[in-house]
């Protein structure tokens, strides 16, 4: 019965302890380890946790799901580095096993903020988009995902997430701002001008809001509608920006804006 018992728990962790020719006193230890860490994950205990998960990997290292509770647990920790290392283990060890596709997945997500965290964003894409796959709607990691295409230059890849950030979170305005500001970048005027404007309604006084005022008048402006320039130029200027060559520009087209032209240098 005891045997069924310990070969049961060592299937759902995907072991093959039983293959491999371990004692029968050596599994028991293992597997006894093993369920008093796993426990003490459920309690929170990290302190006994994690020498117990440590213990059933030292007597059969093929109890890889322990890898997977000791990343949780060294991260509840706060020790990184031990957290990535257990993770990376496990995501190599489990990843053919498909009943463990959860806890996979749940080791990427981790591995992905972590990495984002420390600022290491090549490192962390691969993980945060295996996360994004696995569960489309999860907002934390796709904000990460886009600051890490921002940063590593992959502006397609920033926008494509930042437009999808906008639809799952249509108060979260510097997800409006940044998407604004890429549109704006390359002149596609209508995506900047109504990314931007759902910006402003969010956050009309926010830090950002003078930028934002402006590039609007910039767009009204191309537009060769006048009124509405005027209107953003005014409110840029409301916002107090530093005293430079574009808020004397600005200044410019308010007294006297031409029938085309241009305040500059644009931003």
């Amino acid at each position: 019965m005891r045997k069924g018992l310990l070969a049961l728990i060592f299937v759902l962790c995907g072991a093959v302890a039983w293959a491999q020719g371990v004692s029968d006193e050596a599994t028991a230890a293992a597997v006894a380890a093993f369920s008093t860490g796993q426990e003490a994950v459920q309690k929170r205990d990290w302190d006994t946790a994690i020498p117990a998960l440590e213990k059933a990997l030292s007597l059969n290292p093929e109890l890889f799901l322990s890898h997977f509770y000791l990343g949780a647990s060294y991260l509840a920790k706060q020790n990184t580095a031990q957290a990535i290392e257990h993770f990376q283990v496990f995501i190599q060890r489990a990843q053919s096993d498909a009943g463990q596709a959860a806890n996979v997945t749940r080791a990427q997500r981790a591995l992905g903020l972590l990495y984002a965290a420390d600022k290491k964003w090549a490192e962390a894409i691969p993980f945060l988009k295996a996360a994004v796959a696995a569960k489309a709607d999860d907002i934390e990691v796709r904000a990460q995902l886009a600051q890490a295409f921002i940063v590593t230059k992959d502006e397609a890849g920033a926008e494509e997430q930042l437009v999808k950030l906008m639809e799952l979170n249509p108060k979260g305005a510097p997800f409006f701002f940044r998407a604004g500001v890429m549109a704006y970048q390359r002149k596609d005027d209508a995506a900047a001008r109504q990314r931007l404007d759902a910006f402003v309604k969010l956050t009309p006084d926010g830090a950002q809001a003078g930028q934002a005022y402006f590039m609007l008048g910039q767009i009204s402006r191309r537009a060769n509608d006048s009124e509405t320039a005027k209107a953003h130029f005014t409110k840029y200027l409301a916002t107090n920006p530093p005293p430079g060559p574009q808020v004397e520009a600005v200044k410019q087209f308010l007294e006297s804006p031409p029938a085309t032209g241009s305040p500059s240098p644009t931003q």
